[in-house]
């Protein structure tokens, strides 16, 4: 197991499950020395982590992920070493809070339009907020009994083709750019999101880029827009990708980093401190402060 791990979220991420505390405690039984709990578009849990980790012999890097497009494509932006407590974090957090608010019923209506009903009291069950993520909606048809004999949706049940992360695997069939449940958010550019992060004193990193880009072709566009490093070390990435990443940022003279991408039951197969970082840690985490 991976004594570090910089890209784990908590239930401050809309698609998260487990506390900070929680995080903090699992992460010292597992012996993990350096962590970094990048919640998507929010700082929430940063400053809690840093004080949790006083009393425990672990290291917490402030962390970011930030949600943004470029070329049409939606990106992930991890910002390492960030003044979380600059006020330009708490103004993206709001923002992304009117675009879930006005993403929820949207994307709702256009799943019940394709024959699944939404459950509005098992969906409040499971969440007692409006914002809610799109691997939540499909949590909650999942667990509809209506829903139970449907053969569609056997796949992503125990033993199915796709029920090994079934609720990730239904928002990627569905919700995902290009599905028939689609429904775009408007985020922020990708290099506006490298800017906010540089422009608090952090390290800018392209999170998981073999999941988000598919093609490698355009890297060294992003690489041109100033990022400074790329996640090389991913759960998402199998080992030709991970070779293919880590040449591009050796060659670009890059920071690279290592993250599992933890979220708890979205992703149960990823486990904080799982993900190989081959090289030497020390040196990796060193240089995002």
């Amino acid at each position: 197991m991976s004594k570090i791990d910089l890209h784990i979220h908590s239930n401050n991420s809309l698609d998260g499950e487990i506390s900070v505390e929680e995080i903090l405690k699992r992460s010292n039984e597992r012996n993990i020395e350096v962590i970094s709990i990048t919640d998507h578009n929010t700082v929430k849990g940063v400053k809690e982590a840093i004080k949790l980790s006083e009393s425990m012999d672990i290291k917490v890097i402030s962390g970011i992920e930030i949600d943004c497009t470029f070329k049409g494509i939606n990106l992930h932006v991890l910002g390492y070493g960030i003044d979380y407590e600059n006020k330009v974090y708490q103004e993206l957090e709001d923002k992304m809070t009117e675009v879930e608010l006005d993403y929820v019923p949207k994307a709702i209506k256009k799943i019940e339009d394709l024959g699944y009903h939404v459950d509005r009291n098992i969906l409040r069950e499971l969440s007692d907020s409006d914002i809610v993520a799109p691997e939540l909606i499909a949590e909650c048809i999942l667990k509809d009994p209506k829903h139970l004999n449907n053969e569609v949706l056997k796949k992503y049940r125990d033993g199915g083709s796709r029920g090994d992360m079934p609720y990730l695997n239904f928002y990627r069939d569905y919700f995902a750019s290009g599905k028939l449940a689609y429904v775009k958010k408007e985020y922020m550019s990708l290099e506006d999101a490298i800017k906010l992060v540089k422009q608090s004193g952090g390290k800018a990193i392209l999170a998981h880029p073999g999941e988000s880009l598919k093609d490698g072709r355009i890297v060294d566009e992003i690489i041109k827009l100033g990022i400074d490093g790329l996640e090389v070390f991913s759960s998402y990435h199998n080992e030709e990708t991970t070779n293919f990443y880590y040449e591009v940022a050796q060659k670009h003279n890059l920071i690279y980093t290592c993250g599992s991408d933890f979220h708890g039951k979205n992703k149960p197969t990823i486990e904080m401190g799982s993900i190989n970082c081959r090289d030497n840690e020390e040196l990796i985490w060193k240089k995002l402060l």
